[in-house]
């Protein structure tokens, strides 16, 4: 009896099962938020979350593009704080006016290295770390 058939099948088979979950767990490990419009509606703000669970910190990634383009620019890659609290939630962003984006980084460790671009195409990029006050707990 011929052993290579089954062999060849079989590691098909586990090549086929890692892709699948490789796949699986890529998507459910990143958190996609609606494109923020400026106030033109001519570009948009991208922003989305990577939860490395025990592996490491939650990352941001925030790209500007125009509005209609696939193509975008980095506007900031780093940290990320995502707590139950909406408010707290970290990096915030905001359009200040059509061609300004304001980034702000809650409560974000000093010690934690990003990536904050000071233009991206035509956009200007205003980066801010923002203390929140404490909240007495009740």
């Amino acid at each position: 009896m011929q052993w290579e058939p089954y062999l060849y099948i079989g590691s098909l088979l586990i090549t086929g099962l890692l892709l699948f979950l490789a796949l699986v767990t890529q998507k459910t490990c990143v958190r996609r938020e609606m494109p923020l419009y400026s106030p033109d509606g001519h570009h948009a703000a991208v922003v989305r979350y990577f939860m490395q669970g025990a592996v490491g910190p939650e990352i941001a990634r925030i790209w500007v593009r125009k509005t209609w383009s696939p193509i975008a620019s980095d506007a900031y890659v780093g940290y990320a704080h995502l707590p139950k609290r909406p408010r707290e939630v970290s990096p915030q962003v905001r359009w200040l006016v059509s061609s300004r984006l304001l980034i702000e980084l809650v409560d974000h460790p000093p010690h934690r290295k990003h990536f904050c671009a000071s233009q991206a195409g035509e956009i200007t990029i205003l980066c801010e770390s923002v203390q929140l006050p404490l909240i007495p707990p009740q």
